[in-house]
């Protein structure tokens, strides 16, 4: 996506170059004072090579390792954590390396900060951009590897000659801190608050739900500590599973709160393409009684103040948003929930009022009077947001109550609310489970990102 930076693509790049430049301060310094070193402390030529050797033992062991984990992490974050790294690395080796062991500590330190700054730093600068933008931007970023590794060597070899081999150790953590304490990047890695979510590993795949081949699905629940965890059941499906409780690990956020932009893009960074949403809503139609499903195929919003898009400029996109339901992945849950023997409405329209408060019975008259059928506080921004992610969407919806005034009821309370979807979400997990596998393997036209 091209939102995720508040900067221009040319600021962005010229900002990953520079600091990609500066991380590499330490990239030559013993090896251009090598033989300085070597006369010091007396190392036999293997020793020289085993130091100068650990430190692209410690880049080939880290760049895998800490590439792959841009995936459920944040790549800012792992990019200025490394710069710490190299810092720490090449500022011990300055004040503490006194031989052959001290100095393999910190070589090894300062290959590691340099694998977890290049490919990851290249990540925080590609994502953001698109096609040719993307292409220029890589070339400019790789190309300043060779002007980092440059630099380094001349002025390290300057500084040490000048000064003594110490002060160019400590040149070479200036930079990476120097990166570290930025403030432009800091602001970048808070553009979008992120949340880790909790994982549900597969029986056949423990501890590999991010890491196998196929497709991950994500589930973001309505869930309390009255209702309970929805993950024991659906664990069973032997399918990969990323779940994100929506109002939080305690239900802390109020609907107009609820951090969505952070959910549906922890679910983006970890590959999830397709998204199962339950939600408690009410019935604005009789004939939908509490206790039945419904899996909507429209919506309306009604909401205000919310954070609903990802694109907030420079960039504006206008997108479609017609049909805010995958169709193929709604078939599935219709048969999914019909599977279990409750009722199940096919299609719907839903309303999305901001909450947290109930309707008053006015407005609830004028939206039965509307021909919406289904009240609800939080599928709004929640759907769209998956849309411009390029993530497919769902919705089940659990009838907890009725609307206010429909077909005569009570102003409807939380505690209701919460005592229905009680006893509904037994046969809400069947249901998932049982359309989990079907929704994995169906072939979806999910919006473009």
């Amino acid at each position: 996506m091209s939102t995720t930076s508040r900067l221009s693509p040319v600021q962005l790049t010229l900002l990953m170059c520079g600091a990609e430049i500066f991380s590499m301060t330490g990239f030559a310094a013993y090896t251009t004072l090598l033989p300085v070193l070597q006369r010091e402390w007396g190392l036999s030529n293997s020793e020289a090579g085993l130091i100068g050797g650990i430190y692209y033992a410690g880049y080939v062991a880290a760049t895998p390792l800490l590439t792959s984990l841009t995936d459920r992490i944040d790549p800012r974050r792992i990019y200025l954590a490394s710069c710490l790294v190299s810092f720490i690395g090449a500022a011990g080796f300055a004040l503490l390396a006194q031989g052959l062991a001290t100095a393999l500590v910190f070589q090894i330190l300062i290959g590691v900060g340099l694998g977890g700054t290049y490919m990851p730093g290249l990540k925080v600068l590609a994502d953001p951009l698109e096609g040719n933008t993307q292409s220029r931007a890589v070339g400019f970023y790789t190309a300043s590897f060779g002007i980092g590794s440059s630099v380094s060597i001349i002025v390290c070899g300057a500084i040490g000659a000048a000064f003594g081999w110490k002060w160019s150790f400590v040149y070479g953590a200036a930079g990476p801190l120097a990166v570290r304490v930025h403030s432009a990047l800091e602001a970048e890695i808070d553009r979008i608050e992120w949340r880790e979510p909790t994982f549900v590993h597969d029986d056949f795949w423990p501890g590999n739900t991010v890491w196998r081949f196929g497709r991950l699905l994500g589930v973001i629940d309505w869930t309390s500590a009255e209702v309970g965890d929805p993950r024991a059941d659906v664990s069973q499906c032997r399918i990969d599973l990323a779940f994100i409780p929506r109002h939080g690990r305690n239900h802390q956020y109020p609907p107009h709160l609820v951090p969505y932009r952070a959910n549906v893009w922890a679910m983006r960074l970890l590959g999830v393409d397709r998204i199962i949403s339950p939600s408690a809503v009410g019935s604005l139609k009789a004939e939908w009684a509490p206790g039945h499903f419904a899996v909507p195929d429209q919506l309306v919003d009604r909401t205000q103040g919310r954070a609903a898009t990802f694109f907030d400029g420079p960039e504006v996109r206008h997108m479609s948003f017609a049909d805010p339901y995958e169709p193929t992945m709604r078939a599935i849950a219709v048969e999914g929930m019909r599977s279990t023997g409750a009722t199940v409405h096919d299609g719907g329209t839903l309303v999305v009022i901001q909450g947290p408060r109930f309707s008053t019975r006015a407005e609830s008259a004028s939206y039965a009077s509307a021909g919406w059928q289904l009240i609800n506080m939080t599928q709004m921004p929640e759907a769209v947001l998956a849309a411009e992610a390029g993530i497919c969407f769902v919705n089940i919806s659990v009838i907890t109550d009725y609307d206010v005034g429909v077909g005569g009821a009570a102003p409807v309370t939380h505690a209701e609310v919460l005592r229905r979807f009680a006893e509904a979400v037994g046969t809400l997990k069947q249901g998932i489970a049982s359309m989990l596998p079907g929704i994995q393997a169906a072939e979806l036209r999910c919006p473009e990102p």
